[in-house]
């Protein structure tokens, strides 16, 4: 009987994990979504000399890392229902550890992304 008050309290404990880092996939998403927008904007026109060229070609790098990211946080999200499933530390401490992984790629990314539009 004890054993299910604890597998209770550890769905409990997971599935409100799992709420917060949705929460955190969906406000990520819709940053890099707005991002990936700007992107088809400043990359419209073609530019003509070299000094703009180079520019030119860090935002394209720059829009591939976001795509990227935005694929990673797809699979990611969908991972997320495995994780109210988890029955062990363990368990948890790979969804925890995923979680803050990609948290760190996409304040790299944002940081990224910032520095080069004060260079646009």
């Amino acid at each position: 009987m004890e054993e299910t008050k604890v597998t209770k309290t550890n769905s409990f404990h997971n599935g409100a994990m799992v709420n917060d880092q949705k929460k955190d996939i969906a406000n990520w998403w819709k940053t890099l979504a707005y991002i990936q927008d700007d992107f088809i904007k400043l990359l419209a026109p073609t530019p003509r000399n070299m000094e703009v060229q180079g520019l030119y070609q860090e935002m394209m790098s720059l829009q591939r890392e976001n795509k990227l990211l935005l694929r990673s946080l797809n699979i990611y999200r969908s991972s997320l229902e495995k994780a109210i499933e988890c029955d062990t530390t363990d368990c948890d401490a790979f969804f925890i550890k995923n979680h803050q992984m990609l948290k760190n790629k996409y304040q790299r990314h944002i940081n990224n992304y910032k520095a080069l539009k004060l260079k646009v």
